[in-house]
């Protein structure tokens, strides 16, 4: 595990108020479920934010892609089962949301609302698709374990 001290990508981060003194940012390995246990231990809260996003083609996306995305996402909640954590914030995206876009319009979108997986497949698009995957399954992994406290944003 090491500490982000030095990262430019966290500098914003630290000049929160009261961040000297609150804040602790940790590199982990999201594959690596481990990591994330250590990292969030003592945590009040996860924020999950990170995800591949490939600037192209991808040659093998369900090993490249979407296993990954899912793997990485879940592992957040997971963590709350073993670690004092109280909240998980899992940061998903526009490309989860209704593809093709059937969802009418005078229905307000929320955590029901998915894009259709077998349309992304189809259509080749893996990013929507594991962003769909790994959100819809870690709100169901959250439901499953009754962890009240995932919210997906």
């Amino acid at each position: 595990m090491i500490e982000v001290e030095s990262s430019t990508d966290a500098a914003h981060l630290k000049k929160l108020d009261h961040a000297p003194e609150n804040l602790q940012l940790f590199r982990a390995e999201l594959l690596a479920y481990v990591s994330l246990g250590v990292a969030n231990a003592g945590c009040a809260g996860v924020f999950h934010v990170a995800s591949p996003f490939p600037p192209g083609s991808v040659p093998n996306p369900e090993i490249d892609l979407i296993e990954p995305v899912v793997t990485g996402t879940l592992n957040a909640p997971k963590t709350l089962t073993e670690a004092p954590v109280r909240q998980v914030i899992v940061v998903t995206s526009p490309f989860a949301v209704p593809m093709p876009t059937t969802w009418p319009n005078d229905k307000i979108l929320d955590e029901t609302c998915w894009s259709n997986k077998v349309y992304c497949r189809t259509t080749r698009n893996c990013y929507c698709l594991a962003k769909t995957a790994a959100a819809s399954e870690a709100l169901e992994y959250g439901h499953k374990h009754n962890i009240q406290r995932i919210v997906d944003v």
